[in-house]
């Protein structure tokens, strides 16, 4: 917890006071705040969906996979996008928090950018991995069935923030009982920290949802993958997991969580003005 000290004549006195004791963000805050945040990890969850459709598309009917994912031609992002654009309005306007928040254009666009990017770090700069369906069939169900795992992977990172960001603001509750969270530090914990009170931070997952996801990855990995004559991540940040005639499953859903929890962790930064080093919570140098 940051330290508040008072000057006294010509002394100095350190008066140590746990900033999350001091007082709860207000009510109004916290609705903004909370609002903003579910609105952009909505923007996020329908850009994953119409990447894992232009992925479907391009391996089986040749389309441009890359080009579909900027163009959202049923305006699904869009329509998400409206919405948080419409409650900033509704909810922060006359109370704009203090803290944890941005603006709904900075969240609408790192969730957006976040969803893309991540399907591109899968599969390469212009999805350049993906494979026919027509001519290289096994390819073609790996990468489907892998990516769709690799968005439930990353909707489920928020979803677990979601929770632990509510509860952290609330006095009385945890993570801190006292006040809630008031500086980035402590929010902060709601990612990085495993030991954090109530099990609620995302290292934590006391419920193992993060696990299940990535064992979920990796059998989908080992069953469908490696079974062609190309590595159907050659080319994206994990290629050589899945190189004929052998899977490394586990090594590729590992991978591939890495990726995951880079592109979530430098969301949740740009959205709520955070500084997360996510370098130090993945284990790896995020993109």
């Amino acid at each position: 917890m940051a330290i508040r000290r008072l000057l006294v004549g010509a002394g100095i006195f350190a008066l140590i006071v746990p900033v999350a004791a001091l007082a709860e963000f207000p009510k109004l805050e916290q609705l903004c705040i909370n609002k903003i945040n579910k609105d952009a990890v909505k923007v996020l969850a329908a850009q994953l969906k119409v990447n894992d459709g232009c992925v479907k598309d391009e391996v089986k009917k040749g389309t441009d996979g890359d080009a579909c994912m900027d163009l959202d031609a049923k305006g699904k992002v869009l329509k998400k996008r409206a919405k948080t654009v419409s409650d900033e309005m509704k909810k922060c306007t006359a109370n704009p928090p203090s803290a944890f928040y941005t603006s709904a254009v900075i969240a609408n666009d790192a969730a957006e950018a976040a969803g893309k990017a991540l399907h591109r770090d899968a599969f390469g700069a212009g999805l350049a991995a993906l494979q026919s369906c027509d001519t290289n069939p096994e390819e073609c169900l790996c990468q489907r069935k892998a990516i769709n795992r690799v968005t439930k992977l990353e909707r489920t990172l928020t979803k677990l923030w979601l929770k632990c960001k509510k509860a952290a603001m609330k006095n009385g509750k945890d993570p801190f009982t006292s006040g809630g969270a008031e500086l980035n530090s402590d929010l902060q914990q709601c990612i990085t920290n495993g030991a954090l009170p109530g099990g609620l931070s995302v290292e934590s997952d006391t419920k193992g949802k993060v696990v299940k996801a990535t064992s979920q990855l990796s059998a989908t990995a080992t069953q469908f993958c490696g079974a062609g004559t190309e590595d159907e991540f050659a080319g994206g940040a994990c290629g050589g997991f899945s190189t004929p005639p052998t899977i490394d499953g586990p090594g590729l859903a590992s991978c591939l969580r890495d990726q995951a929890q880079c592109r979530f962790c430098e969301m949740v930064n740009t959205v709520d003005a955070l500084s997360t080093d996510c370098n130090a919570w993945v284990g790896i140098t995020c993109p």
